[in-house]
């Protein structure tokens, strides 16, 4: 406490001085304070002002200078002060200072502290909102980035479950009073939000709370923008879901499995194929459920399958070494599953490689059909043709059978009329075996086949035999056809009639000579029937 007189002279000062800036009173007292050098320029001329209001009358609160201590250190005062009056008129300046060099500097520390919070808030990446007593005080330009509103418009709602879209507000509103009931507040959740524009956005919410015992003085929320990677997961989850569909409505059974060939999943169809459950085959090699041991095994098909191990190994390794590893892939590669029951089912494998981002094989993905009704009309089909072969090389006639203009069979009769092999006349052309005497006639036929698109029933020919030997044949044809009017098949029935046809050659030249003779008689012939019906006379 210290008083002035009207000339700014300091008359009298309390003992703190000495405390406060390090002076005793008589290094102060009586001195004109504008003259002890205790007050820094700026501070002076602010204290030298409010000297002249005190003494004109006025009061000044709580005004601050700097002061120079005695050790030349700055000191903060805040001084107020008040004009001393006696007979009406100001007399003194009667003033209390107090040392409030430790509140400023913390006061500066502290706007520090919040500047230096406040440029962190404001570039970190995410949102930033703080509450306190459940009201919003302080969000960063990334929330308004986010909602679209400014800081002062969300400030004035005061509360976050406003921005909520409304078919998840009941349910952020039960998730506060519940935490408001336990005190217990979740530390991380998802919500949907509505901009100021209308569009929505989805936001990872992250909660942080500053106690006070019991007592929550504030509440921190990180806020990250996820919409791209909400809307990402569910292109993701959807693309999931149709391939899982795609996988698990597939007819043909998928397996799936890591780079060393270990199980990771299989659909239905495989399951329902060999009979396991999805526990008896996860994580197990594939190669369990492969016939690649030796021994006898029963197939689906109903035969007796023997199988030798090192050879199917061998071309197991084959396919995958030098064709999977190499290519990526492996298609239509047939072998035999082990069913539970040990039963073999026989299946056309498709085989793909699973590949990272560097391009490595990590897996593969193997689709099986189950072939056992090919393998069933295969056999079938064999069985048939063996039957027809039987048949058509126990028959007396030679055949042929033609498919799009080119010989697939030729039976043993065939050769033997020819004298050439079976494998010669099916590379041969049937015209190149007629004798070259009936050369224009063969043009002809062929001319005629070639203008009309008509094939005769049937001709007969004299054809050169391989031994040179000639053979005189009976050619008779029919056709089949896989759609209407377009040949598809052609069938040549070959008949030996050489030796007919000498005996018809002879029995012309016997009948002619017969002629002859009757004609060139002299006496007059009659030939009759035993009825006396006359057949001829000459």
């Amino acid at each position: 406490i210290y008083s002035v007189n009207s000339n700014f002279v300091i008359t009298r000062i309390s003992p703190s001085i000495e405390k406060f800036l390090g002076y005793t009173m008589a290094e102060v007292t009586p001195k004109p304070f504008t003259e002890l050098n205790m007050l820094t320029s700026d501070s002076l001329v602010k204290a030298y002002s409010d000297a002249k209001r005190v003494l004109s009358g006025e009061r000044v609160d709580s005004a601050e200078y700097e002061f120079i201590a005695k050790d030349g250190s700055i000191k903060i005062g805040e001084v107020s002060s008040a004009p001393l009056f006696e007979e009406g008129k100001v007399i003194a300046i009667i003033s209390v200072a107090r040392d409030v060099t430790e509140r400023k500097k913390a006061q500066g520390e502290l706007a520090e502290s919040e500047e230096r919070f406040r440029t962190m808030a404001e570039n970190i990446m995410d949102g930033l909102v703080i509450a306190e007593g459940g009201e919003i005080v302080f969000v960063n330009n990334k929330v308004t980035e986010i909602t679209g509103y400014s800081a002062d418009e969300i400030i004035a709602r005061r509360k976050g479950i406003d921005f909520v879209v409304p078919e998840q507000r009941a349910q952020m509103e039960h998730i506060q009073q519940e935490a408001l009931k336990t005190g217990v507040y979740p530390q991380h959740m998802e919500v949907w939000i509505t901009r100021k524009d209308g569009k929505r956005r989805c936001i990872s919410k992250q909660f942080s709370l500053n106690r006070k015992g019991d007592t929550i003085e504030a509440g921190y929320e990180i806020i990250t923008d996820i919409t791209e990677r909400k809307r990402a997961e569910d292109q993701l989850r959807e693309a999931s879901d149709f391939l899982n569909n795609v996988i698990e409505s597939s007819l043909d059974s998928i397996l799936i499995t890591d780079y060393s060939g270990f199980v990771k999943r299989v659909n239905k169809a495989f399951l329902d194929l060999l009979g396991y459950t999805q526990e008896e085959v996860i994580g197990k090699h594939a190669t369990e459920y492969t016939a690649f041991s030796s021994g006898t095994y029963t197939a689906v098909t109903g035969e007796e399958i023997s199988l030798i191990e090192e050879e199917q190994y061998s071309d197991a390794q084959k396919k995958i070494y030098d064709v999977f590893y190499k290519e990526g892939k492996i298609s239509n590669w047939e072998y035999y599953l082990v069913r539970k029951d040990g039963m073999i089912v026989p299946v056309e494998q498709n085989m793909i490689a699973l590949r990272n981002e560097k391009g490595e094989i990590i897996g593969a993905v193997g689709i099986a059909r189950d072939i056992t009704e090919r393998k069933v009309a295969q056999g079938a089909l064999i069985k048939s043709e063996e039957r027809f072969r039987t048949m058509a090389d126990s028959i007396t006639n030679g055949l042929i059978i033609m498919e799009e203009g080119k010989s697939v069979y030729v039976n043993k009769r065939a050769s033997e009329i020819t004298g050439y092999s079976q494998e010669e006349l099916m590379k041969m052309w049937g015209p190149d075996l007629v004798d070259e005497e009936d050369e224009e006639w063969k043009n002809e036929v062929v001319s005629e086949i070639h203008k009309t698109g008509d094939w005769p029933e049937q001709i007969d020919t004299w054809i050169s035999r391989k031994d040179g030997s000639k053979c005189c044949v009976n050619l008779r044809f029919s056709f089949s056809s896989k759609v209407p009017g377009d040949i598809y098949a052609g069938y040549v029935v070959i008949t030996d009639i050489t030796e007919s046809k000498l005996a018809e050659d002879k029995l012309r030249d016997t009948n002619s000579f017969l002629d002859n003779v009757i004609e060139s008689s002299l006496d007059s012939i009659v030939v009759s029937d035993n009825k006396g019906k006359l057949h001829r006379v000459n």
